[in-house]
């Protein structure tokens, strides 16, 4: 299978299904050199296309030079394997040996760099309106960073169109200027030539190493010294499956993986750009405490909820999913109104049980599988009762985990409101960051 890409006026393609592209808003993609142009180029694509081959029975070839992101995008992979192998029940050791012995040729192994990059002292933060991208932005404010907003439009963000809703109001509000990337190369996963096992949790594979990649056309003209993700602490948890791998819910967004992307994007840029997480140290109850307590006017955006099994398209959350319930609890939790975000509903009732790993030990979704949920949502449900919060739910934890909660309270405050160590934020930034959560965290 050949790999081929075309370069536009406003981005690139790739020329293996109608409409796989990725473009840029004006002013940003014009403003590279062609050279620049070329290996952002063949690095994303890379990162797009090579997890799929897991599942060829064909070789691939790139025709293009060999991209200096290909080890990390390979080792991504590798570590994303169990989680993949998971959600679509099948052997992750039999995904490891197919993809580690598939053979990936290009035309020239001449790996380039990205020359001539100036950074200046803003940031790069990709927002999409749930409650970690806020309060980056939040916190970059705070800080000076003069964040430049960015959201990357794909086929399978169904929460898209509430979002497009919300961005006229943030932008008139806060002065922001949220430009837009959209994406149709994820469409890949719905062709069948090369998704063959129709697989449905590949699209996830190599994501954060690829948006990385995708957002140097603009943090390089808006000379962005750092590229701002919202991963949070409780992306570094993990479960070990039945083959004894370790599963994380994304492990590209550990911060051992953070460590790893920093090392290629700084060769990559010339030390000029580099990624980083503000909200690293803490975890999601603690984030939403510091959102709406010290940032109410910037809180009151926060969307997170998949909608996948809503009629209700008008409203902001669906009421039928755990990110629901999540944000529900954790809001309750800190003593806040869910009617400050748009949620109209009581979610401590009998109907919404199974939506909680706290009461439901065999969750669908990768992210509520690992046991630090488990003990977040036992936390949270501590507080909520201490907030004197009533419902069925409520009766439930009094009478099956409140004795645990009480004697494990010093531990879980000490896990859940603690600023945990931060490996990608830079030793500038570290000792502001952290009096700012613990202010709001004492």
């Amino acid at each position: 299978m050949i790999i081929k890409n075309n370069i536009s006026e406003k981005g690139f393609s790739i020329d293996l299904f109608k409409g796989a592209n990725i473009s840029y808003p004006q002013g940003t993609w014009e403003r590279l050199d062609n050279e620049t142009k070329k290996t952002i180029v063949d690095n994303v694509i890379y990162l797009k296309i090579s997890p799929y081959a897991m599942f060829l029975d064909k070789d691939i070839h790139f025709h293009s030079s060999l991209p200096l992101l290909k080890k990390l995008g390979d080792s991504g992979v590798i570590g994303d394997i169990p989680r993949i192998a998971e959600e679509d029940k099948v052997s992750a050791k039999e995904l490891i040996e197919r993809f580690n012995n598939k053979k990936i040729t290009f035309e020239n192994d001449e790996t380039k760099l990205i020359d001539g990059i100036s950074a200046g002292e803003s940031a790069l933060l990709g927002i999409s309106f749930g409650k970690d991208s806020l309060l980056s932005y939040a916190v970059a404010k705070e800080l000076k960073l003069n964040p430049k907003l960015v959201m990357v439009h794909d086929f399978w963000d169904i929460e898209a169109k509430h979002k497009f809703g919300l961005i006229e109001k943030f932008e008139t509000e806060f002065q922001e200027k949220i430009n837009i990337v959209t994406d149709e190369m994820d469409n890949i996963s719905n062709y069948k030539r090369i998704n063959i096992t129709g697989s449905e949790s590949i699209v996830g594979a190599n994501a954060m190493n690829a948006y990385a990649a995708m957002l140097l056309p603009l943090a390089i003209p808006f000379r962005a010294k750092y590229i701002l993700f919202g991963n949070e602490q409780n992306f570094n948890d993990y479960f070990i499956n039945a083959e004894g791998f370790k599963v994380y819910p994304s492990y590209e967004q550990s911060s051992e993986w953070m460590k790893e992307q920093n090392k290629f994007f700084n060769e990559l840029t010339n030390n000029q750009v580099k990624i980083t997480s503000l909200i690293e140290p803490i975890y999601n109850i603690a984030e939403v405490r510091v959102l709406f307590n010290r940032y109410p006017e910037i809180a009151k955006y926060q969307m997170s909820c998949g909608l996948s099994k809503s009629k209700r398209r008008k409203e902001r959350w669906c009421y039928l999913c755990p990110m629901c319930a999540k944000s529900f609890l954790y809001l309750k939790a800190n003593g806040i109104d869910p009617k400050n975000i748009s949620f109209n509903r009581d979610f401590f009732g009998k109907e919404q049980e199974k939506l909680y790993p706290l009461f439901n030990e065999a969750p669908d979704r990768i992210y509520e599988k690992p046991k630090a949920v488990r003990d977040e949502q036992l936390f949270a449900f501590y507080l909520a009762y201490k907030n004197h919060c009533t419902g069925y739910l409520i009766d439930e934890f009094k009478n099956r985990f409140l004795d645990e909660a009480k004697q494990r309270e010093d531990e879980l405050y000490n896990k859940f409101f603690k600023i945990h160590e931060a490996f990608s934020i830079p030793t500038n930034l570290k000792q502001e960051i952290s009096s700012i959560y613990r202010e709001e965290l004492k």
